[in-house]
């Protein structure tokens, strides 16, 4: 359940006439509420249940014929609606002083302008079964799309206090595979098969010793007992079958670590996409980048002629800014874009399916660890 202090600051948003959005300190919680803090209960209720009461509204009951008399079916009404989440939000009004404002609060409109902003918000802190309640909601609606990404890697994440599996250190970017051939960045992957592809590949190359160790390796990447990979490698490779066997199992220790990452909805429509021309981009994108092409165009011309596709304006402003594409990546994230988001190598070809993102530098404090290796986050 969230603080009176986190409370505040998720309600707020919505009544700038209530810079003051919390609960008193004084007799029953729930009792003392302030206006704004039941009146933006209302209007959760009402966010969430919205699409649920436009269907009871608009439901037209079915004529059947009974004993040659034409009557109609009993409506069936839709769930979760505003009703419903008056009753079961948490820090539900006991008294009839502080349901009247909890009430009004789900048709009156304050402030409108962040009433989604902040009616999401609201429900998160206002407790887990709010916050499920929300993303349950969003979902049927299709408001949201959940997206889950995931990242393989041959290191652990350093645990924080934040979050005990880890959290994303910028520093460490080229660190893994090293390519970052798609932008400078974290990458992450819609397709949990490419991300283990990567903690696989990574977790047996650039280690020092002979080929064989490798190949053994490898097959202990993929689950095989360190025995079973020895054995497997020394019937395939006889004339080396002794040095196989007799590899120390520390050496051919395999670190690997796959992580389900949460990242963040409101960031994927800010991602350059990276196969679309500039046309097909989102105006969001397209007004963020106006400068960025204007300052590019200073040193290739031909930037302002063509439509060129995400990949193309990312290089040209990697190469406009000294070749540094840690520099450029930093000049796109200022301007609003937080990443590049691609068709991975199994969809390139069809142009369709599944992307990897990469988040910049700066933005990876909004990666959140849920599994490491599939042990959930406490958080």
């Amino acid at each position: 359940m969230a603080t009176e202090k986190e409370l505040a600051q998720a309600l707020a948003p919505a009544f700038g006439m209530y810079p003051k959005a919390f609960r008193g300190n004084y007799g029953n919680p729930q009792d003392a509420a302030n206006l704004p803090v039941d009146v933006t209960r209302g209007r959760t209720a009402s966010f969430l249940g919205f699409g649920s009461d436009l269907l009871n509204m608009f439901q037209s009951p079915k004529p059947m014929e009974v004993f040659g008399d034409v009557q109609y079916e009993p409506k069936i009404k839709v769930p979760y609606d505003t009703e419903h989440f008056l009753k079961t939000l948490p820090l539900a009004p006991t008294s009839r002083a502080v349901k009247i404002p909890n009430l009004a609060g789900s048709f009156v409109p304050l402030n409108p302008a962040p009433a989604v902003k902040a009616g999401v918000a609201a429900a998160k802190a206002l407790g887990p079964t709010a916050a499920n309640m929300a993303e349950q909601y969003m979902v049927k609606t299709g408001g949201i799309l959940p997206l889950d990404v995931y990242h393989g890697t041959p290191y652990t994440l350093p645990p924080t206090a934040r979050n005990p599996l880890g959290e994303f250190d910028a520093s460490k970017i080229g660190t893994g595979e090293g390519a970052q051939a798609y932008g400078f960045g974290i990458y992450t992957a819609e397709n949990p098969a490419v991300a283990k592809g990567y903690a696989d590949k990574l977790a047996t190359t650039g280690r020092s010793g002979p080929w064989w160790e490798d190949m053994v390796r490898q097959r202990i990447a993929k689950g095989e007992s360190i025995d079973d990979a020895k054995k497997f490698v020394a019937q395939n490779n006889p004339s080396l079958a002794e040095k196989i066997v007799a590899i120390p199992d520390k050496v051919l220790a395999v670190n690997k670590s796959f992580y389900k990452v949460d990242l963040p909805d409101e960031m994927i429509p800010k991602m350059l996409d990276w196969d679309k021309p500039l046309s097909q981009q989102s105006p969001q994108i397209r007004a963020a980048l106006a400068p960025i092409i204007e300052s590019t165009a200073k040193s290739f011309p031909e930037i302002r002629k063509a439509d060129p596709t995400g990949q193309q304006l990312y290089k040209s402003y990697v190469n406009h800014r000294g070749n540094n594409a840690d520099y450029a990546s930093e000049g796109l994230r200022q301007a609003g874009i937080p990443g590049i988001k691609y068709l991975d190598e199994g969809s390139r070809a069809e142009g369709k399916g599944t992307r990897n993102f990469v988040t910049f530098p700066g933005e990876e404090k909004n990666l959140t660890i849920l599994e490491r290796n599939a042990e959930k986050s406490v958080k």
